[in-house]
């Protein structure tokens, strides 16, 4: 093999990233919607050898799988960082096992997730898959839905009702004001007529005559406008 042909090149990036292991494992586990579960790494660990992190992607499964990154922990500095993108709170089991933990799970978290152990220079990476499934969400999500539109059915119903019976009472007080009107005024002539006639008997009694302008006598008509 002659410096500087495609099988150097190759050989150079295999050691440079690690030979990747064939034969990934598969684990599938099922849990309930809005409990915690842990995603285990099921890979096995060569022994003696000093891995320096451990990745765990979600895998978009189809023609192209795509891989989006969720946590990376650093094993040789002992330090982990969260992907950017991924909306989620998660965190690493810090007993050495590698384990993945996702609390108040969703429908939304279900799906592939990659455990992947990369690998000292020469020595093999490590990859296992998961498949996480959530159970019981659709259930109470259509159940919280229902409820929320019966609550919302439920104001709109009794604030119906509060305009009916406000408009009802406004046309009884409205009825009542227009059949009394007429009423009303006749009460308030006949008052005005009777204090008119009082006021012609106490004048008269005091030993004075009351003539009004022009010769006549004040009806009780007059005083009325």
């Amino acid at each position: 093999i002659t410096p500087g042909s495609p099988t150097v090149h190759v050989l150079l990036c295999k050691s440079l990233i690690g030979v990747p292991s064939s034969g990934a494992p598969v684990l599938e586990v099922e849990e309930s919607c809005g409990g915690d579960t842990v995603l285990t790494c099921v890979v096995t660990p060569e022994p003696g050898v000093q891995y320096r992190s451990v990745s765990w992607y979600k895998v978009t499964e189809g023609l192209n799988p795509l891989l989006t990154g969720v946590i990376k922990n650093n094993l040789l500095k002992n330090s982990s960082r969260k992907y950017i993108g991924f909306n989620r709170t998660v965190e690493l089991l810090q007993d050495g096992s590698l384990s993945l933990v996702l609390r108040n799970i969703t429908e939304e978290d279900s799906g592939k997730y990659s455990c992947f152990l990369s690998a000292p220079l020469g020595k093999q990476n490590k990859e296992g898959y998961i498949s996480l499934r959530v159970t019981g969400c659709t259930d109470e999500i259509k159940t919280n839905y229902l409820d929320a539109v019966w609550e919302v059915v439920v104001r709109v119903l009794w604030l119906a009702v509060s305009f009916l019976v406000c408009f009802l009472c406004w046309r009884c007080v409205k009825n009542v004001l227009r059949g009394s009107g007429p009423q009303v005024k006749q009460v308030l002539k006949m008052d005005q007529q009777k204090t008119a006639l009082e006021t012609i008997l106490v004048t008269n009694q005091s030993g004075g005559e009351t003539q009004p302008t022009g010769g006549k006598l004040c009806q009780p008509e007059d005083f009325w406008v």
